[in-house]
């Protein structure tokens, strides 16, 4: 499941928010900014990351879906970072 649901999504930063919200249960501040004139010409301006090559090359296959691994990293900051503070 997770990896057919992996290769599907194609998310925007401001979706991806939207699951971090769900997995948080609560609302995130969210600041957006623009593009400067200054953005280097040779930067891809969205990148879409394949993990076609790391199944290929490597026999990767993910198997954690988009929401759980949030879910994981969320609780993992949480316990490593946030109880210091």
């Amino acid at each position: 499941m997770g990896y057919l649901e992996n290769l599907i999504i194609l998310a925007t930063i401001s979706e991806l928010a939207e699951q971090m919200e769900i997995v948080l249960g609560s609302e995130i501040k969210k600041n957006f900014i623009e593009h400067t004139d200054f953005y280097p010409s040779d930067e891809p301006v969205r990148r879409c990351p394949d993990l076609k090559k790391a199944s290929i090359h490597l026999a990767y296959q993910p198997t954690v879906s988009l929401s759980e691994g949030l879910r994981r990293s969320i609780n993992w900051a949480a316990e490593h970072y946030i109880s210091k503070l």
